[in-house]
């Protein structure tokens, strides 16, 4: 369960990754690929929370995920901090920061590898 947990974590940093190479390439375009991958990002979101929260043995209602996976951005955070206090702050905090590092790297590398080099 545990290395489930950690496998889903690493995917939703490659989805953010991919999110940033599409922004990129697309720019403000929207196209049915941003719909399928914000809704992969959420469900991905909400299957951490609901693995971690039967890990660490915290009990969430069943319409807790249904509300989780409309406003992540919003309930997760707070999810982190309800299940660990203070280091819940710290992991809230280094998420937002590793994911908002993961896309600006990505939207970079592509830039880099689309634009600069093939002017």
């Amino acid at each position: 369960m545990t290395r489930l947990r950690t496998f889903i974590i690493i995917c939703i940093f490659l989805f953010f990754a991919l999110l940033g190479v599409r922004m990129c390439l697309c720019g403000d375009e929207f196209t049915l690929t941003d719909v399928l991958l914000h809704m992969t990002i959420q469900f991905s979101v909400v299957m951490a929370c609901m693995i971690d929260a039967r890990l660490i043995g915290k009990r969430l209602y069943h319409i807790v995920p249904f509300v989780m996976l409309f406003t992540w951005p919003i309930t997760v955070p707070i999810y982190l901090i309800w299940t660990r206090k203070h280091k819940g702050l710290l992991l809230t905090l280094g998420f937002i920061t590793g994911l908002l590092l993961t896309v600006n790297v990505a939207v970079i590398a592509t830039w880099y590898v689309f634009y600069a080099i093939n002017p």
